[in-house]
């Protein structure tokens, strides 16, 4: 069950991640009027790195939340 668990986690994780670093390169896009390649790795470290991290946390402590819930 636990290494399911991790499985899942980095699943949340990864997806927050591509959520953020696709958010953020939406909004550097809009700021300047597009056309610039060398952005992309910038908003994919800007956005999905942070995401990521954040991901990771939330998603493992929402997951012990409904852990709980259903051993109850």
């Amino acid at each position: 069950m636990e290494d399911k668990h991790i499985l899942y986690v980095y699943l949340l994780s990864a997806f927050f991640a591509i959520l953020g670093s696709s958010m953020t390169f939406g909004m550097l896009l809009k700021s300047y009027g597009g056309g610039y390649f060398l952005l992309i790795p910038i908003a994919i470290a800007g956005g999905g790195i942070p995401s990521f991290l954040l991901g990771l946390f939330v998603s493992d402590q929402l997951l012990n939340k409904i852990n709980n819930m259903l051993q109850r």
